[in-house]
């Protein structure tokens, strides 16, 4: 008694597969396959896959994240972009993320960093053509954004984990660890994570790891001291 589907949203080549419904079985592991000449393959190693499509040229309005889905890491791309509104209400639109989740973060980011959205259209995707849900993307989609508006750009060998809260706190997420070596596999050297979380970690990740208590210093560490 199992419900699966290919989502091919947005995407020409990849096709994931999603359990909707499995009695026997968890419904959050991914299946991920591409569409070739003979068909559909497999692919194996997610990371390899998404960090071949991951632009390795640092700009404004781009940040890297490592996302869970079931026990599957998946290096994700979270792209932003904010222009002056012509509109008398200002748009938000999201692309593979949770719309009312951004909503949460841009209203945070105004409010804790000081970011003046109120004339400001703001998009937030995906790339790749991925819908997720996992809160260790929200310091990605901050920064992304935080970027964009400030025309600054996240270096392009820094990864970004974690979990922002209403009060601008970046939160621990599960299974960090995972996530960091598969950020080290794609070739990452640095990484910004929960504070609370980087002292409990081990040295042998190979990369550096710096701990953010709060969204402040998140953008102090991805951008510079203003």
């Amino acid at each position: 008694d199992t419900v699966l589907y290919f989502d091919t949203e947005n995407h020409d080549m990849l096709r994931v597969l999603r359990a909707q419904k499995n009695r026997f079985g968890p419904t959050d592991e991914l299946g991920l396959f591409e569409m070739g000449e003979t068909g559909l393959k497999e692919v194996k190693d997610a990371t390899a896959f998404f960090a071949a499509e991951l632009g390795r040229c640092a700009a404004p309005g781009r940040a890297v994240s490592v996302a869970l889905e079931g026990s599957r890491p998946v290096l994700v791309e979270v792209q932003s972009l904010v222009v002056s509104t012509r509109y008398p209400l200002p748009r938000r639109m999201a692309t593979g993320l949770d719309l009312n989740r951004v909503l949460v973060l841009l209203a945070a980011m105004e409010r804790h960093i000081g970011l003046r959205l109120e004339d400001r259209d703001c998009f937030v995707s995906l790339a790749g053509g991925l819908r997720l849900k996992d809160p260790a993307l929200d310091l990605a989609a901050c920064l992304a954004v935080a970027g964009s508006w400030r025309d600054k750009s996240v270096s392009s060998d820094l990864v970004l984990l974690g979990e922002v809260s209403l009060l601008g706190e970046v939160a621990r997420v599960p299974q960090l660890e995972l996530r960091l070596r598969e950020a080290a596999k794609a070739g990452f050297k640095r990484a910004l994570v929960p504070a609370r979380a980087a002292k409990d970690l081990p040295r042998t990740l190979g990369l550096t790891v710096t701990g953010v208590a709060n969204l402040r210093e998140a953008a102090e560490a991805a951008f510079g001291v203003e």
